[in-house]
């Protein structure tokens, strides 16, 4: 059996097993990877330029969604359009939100010398969970209850929260402009095996 024909029965087992909501659970990690391989070929910040885009574009549409649910979402009903849209939305928010992360996953070990690898993934998941993970439940609640409380403080505080994303999107833009120097510097070490 040639690698094609696994790959393709592999692919047919996942869709015929598979619910609407587990299709792209299962196919975005691996078209968010090929897009970032596939950005970093054709341009040397590609990896640091996918979450530069990824990150604001989630952010907007989580604002479009949050807004369109708040405005015009009373009515639960496939026949409401407004629904039906911020639900859409609210689906490419939740793609979009997680596109960069094999890239920056990649990032973190491209830029650092070989022993250093683990400490580099270890100390990105902890700075990630400890600035932003860990207390951000918090920080809406509060900005929810110093605002107004009640939905509309909620709803106002996720729309704060959410466009954190555009920042995101800055920073890792600006990084983009060194990720080539910095991968450079550490280019010519080699992964030894342990003896």
């Amino acid at each position: 059996m040639s690698i094609l024909s696994t790959r393709e029965a592999a692919m047919r087992a996942l869709i015929e097993g598979s619910t609407l909501v587990d299709i792209p659970y299962h196919l975005v990690p691996r078209f968010r990877t090929w897009l970032a391989d596939a950005w970093q070929k054709r341009n040397n910040r590609g990896r640091m330029l996918l979450p530069a885009l990824a990150d604001p574009v989630s952010a907007v549409l989580s604002i479009a969604s949050l807004l369109l649910l708040s405005a015009f979402g009373t009515v639960v009903s496939l026949a409401n359009p407004y629904l039906v849209a911020a639900t859409v939305m609210g689906f490419l928010y939740g793609i979009c939100s997680v596109l960069g992360m094999p890239a920056l996953g990649a990032v973190t070990q491209d830029v650092v010398h070989p022993r250093l690898k683990g400490i580099s993934w270890g100390m990105t998941m902890f700075c990630m969970y400890m600035l932003g993970g860990a207390w951000s439940p918090f920080l809406v609640g509060g900005l929810s209850d110093y605002l107004e409380g009640g939905a509309s403080g909620l709803l106002t505080a996720l729309i704060i929260a959410a466009a954190a994303g555009l920042l995101g999107g800055l920073c890792f833009w600006l990084s983009s402009r060194h990720y080539p120097a910095d991968r450079a510097k550490v280019a010519h070490f080699q992964i030894e095996a342990e003896k």
